[in-house]
């Protein structure tokens, strides 16, 4: 029998004397660059690596053939391109130099994210995470590999537009399984008819999930967004991400498949907001589900549905009923995260027998709590997955079994019934408060009070600020005022020259110059055009000549003068 090949295209197997695969005509060459693992390398020796599916800053996914179950999947592999390298070997992930703690950092939330989303088997419009396992240095997710294509090379064939009832039918999957990821307060951030795809069955299925720095602008990774369905939130360094982000991303999605016009980017909208209402281009459609679509895609966040389930009842409107999934799928999708009390020791009667137990607990008790300390601070990515050092592999069947909760701190010493385990106070600085909320190890240990303010130090989103010391010992549940930072309490006052109000506003805006640092003053004008800015006040005009910064502390409001009267 002649030597088969396995075509690291298509996956199918070939006469090993062919120049290409007779199924998909790819030719297998050398690999692009030294940034890709090697063609054909095997890992955790169950999984062949294809070509190179996509990548960017985050990580690089692969076509790959699963050697045990004879099936072809995806593979992502952790490497962020700001953080870490390629070693010479050109398989081992090294972070950079000075880059350790965030490259484990993230690398912890890469695992979580795939962690979660391996708990969502019953619902098929989500790509589906079979196994997670560490490598060579870093992190590999394995999952459905889809056959299919994107869902805009799909819309580009039907000439860009699809009828309401087609849509409907298209997105209520992905909308019921959205409902379950938000329960775990996993966000997508980046639905795009590029990340929505469209299988041989017809179905649509959502990939393209990613860590929060890969879907914002000034993290430590290169922003990936998609300009149309990105919400104006995330060109903002200082706005929290949340339900509302994926809805504008859902509604802008919908948009673009009722009309065939991708919706303006939010960062223009922000400057001139030139969004058509749907409901003009579509006369037809139903007032409720247009008017649903363009609640979705107010600029604030504040403005749009706050739950998919608001934005599910919205879209069911006239357009007809939208059944939600039954409350035992939603239950069983959910991750655990309660943690249940051990039963209350019985008393014994003998005593010597009762100061023998106690002896011991106290020696398993004081162990316990220097290696819950060690494993639940330092910053490993063992910490969040259920496997040590040694091992390579986490099943499936772990993955499905193991709440969040103990995979974060699983070593963390359990509460004794008479005394609450004594904490270290960990260092908060420079986290999210997302970061900080979405980590299973702080789960009951904070009552944790948010406030903001600025700082020069630390960049806007991030906690600048803590009101407990670092290191200093305390018993859950400790009462913690955190302080995220609102970027810096100076900024340099954009020129207006030529400039209509509303756009020199949402410039102020953008820089955090809100309405409290600011007032509009109208006045008659010859020479400039009604509506535009002619003049800031005295002070302000020094600021901006000079190209001196306005302080938010200390520098008095600023009037624009505009032509024209109110």
């Amino acid at each position: 029998m002649d030597e088969q090949r396995r075509c690291l295209n298509c996956m199918r197997e070939y006469d090993a004397s062919a120049d290409k695969c007779p199924y998909c005509g790819y030719q297998e060459g050398k690999a692009a660059s030294g940034y890709y693992l090697p063609p054909r390398t095997i890992l955790n020796q169950r999984y062949l690596i294809g070509r190179v599916l996509r990548a960017n800053s985050e990580s690089i996914t692969y076509i790959a053939y699963d050697l045990k179950i004879d099936a072809t999947v995806s593979v992502r592999e952790y490497l962020p391109t700001t953080l870490s390298g390629r070693a010479e070997d050109g398989r081992q992930v090294n972070p950079l130099p000075g880059r350790e703690a965030h490259y484990k950092a993230l690398m912890s939330d890469f695992a979580e994210l795939f962690l979660c989303l391996s708990k969502l088997r019953t619902f098929n419009a989500v790509v589906q995470v079979y196994e997670l396992f560490r490598q060579n240095g870093t992190v590999y997710a394995v999952y459905e590999y889809v056959e299919g294509v994107p869902l805009s090379e799909y819309l580009q064939k039907r000439q860009g537009s699809l009828p309401w009832e087609t849509v409907k039918k298209m997105i209520l999957p992905i909308l019921e399984a959205l409902a379950v990821v938000h329960t775990a307060r996993v966000y997508h951030r980046g639905i795009s008819p590029q990340t929505v795809w469209l299988n041989r069955k017809g179905e649509c299925k959502l990939d393209g999930f990613a860590i929060s720095p890969l879907r914002a602008v000034r993290t430590e990774l290169n922003p990936q967004l998609y300009a149309g369905y990105a919400a104006p939130e995330q060109y903002l360094v200082s706005s929290w991400h949340g339900p509302w982000t994926d809805i504008y991303a859902v509604c802008a999605l919908i948009y673009r498949m009722l009309t065939g016009i991708t919706p303006p980017s939010a960062a223009e909208r922000v400057r001139q907001d030139t969004l058509e209402p749907i409901r003009k281009l579509l006369p037809d459609l139903p007032s409720t589900v247009a008017a649903t679509i363009m609640t979705g895609l107010q600029i604030q966040p504040e403005n749009r549905p706050q739950s998919v389930r608001v934005l599910i009842d919205g879209l069911a409107g006239e357009g007809g009923a939208i059944r939600t999934p039954s409350e035992k799928t939603v239950h069983t999708a959910e991750i655990p995260v309660r943690i249940e009390k051990p039963d209350k020791p019985k008393k014994h009667s003998n005593l010597r027998l009762a100061l023998g137990i106690a002896c011991i607990s106290v020696v398993v008790l004081i162990l316990a709590v220097g290696i819950g300390y060690y494993l639940l601070f330092r910053p490993d990515i063992s910490t969040l997955l259920p496997f040590g050092s040694s091992s390579q592999e986490v099943s499936s069947a772990a993955l499905e079994s193991t709440p969040s909760w103990e995979l974060a701190a699983s070593s963390a010493p359990a509460e004794d019934e008479s005394e609450v385990t004594m904490r270290s106070m960990p260092n908060l600085l420079g986290k999210t408060q997302e970061e900080i909320q979405n980590n299973p190890a702080y789960d009951g240990l904070f009552d944790i009070t948010w406030v903001t303010d600025y700082s020069n130090d630390f960049e806007a989103g991030v906690v600048c600020k803590q009101s407990e010391l670092v290191g200093r010992r305390f018993k859950p549940v400790l009462r913690l005022t955190l302080t995220v930072s609102r970027g810096s309490s100076e900024v340099y006052l954009p020129d207006y020259r030529d400039m209509d109000e509303g756009d020199y506003i949402a410039l102020l805006e953008a820089l955090g110059i809100d309405s409290r640092h600011y007032t509009v003053s109208y006045e008659a004008s010859d020479t400039v055009p009604a509506g535009q800015v002619i003049r800031l006040d005295e002070e302000s005009e020094r600021l901006l000549a000079n190209e001196t910064t306005f302080d938010f502390k200390g520098s008095k409001e600023i009037t624009i003068f505009v032509s024209g009267s109110e």
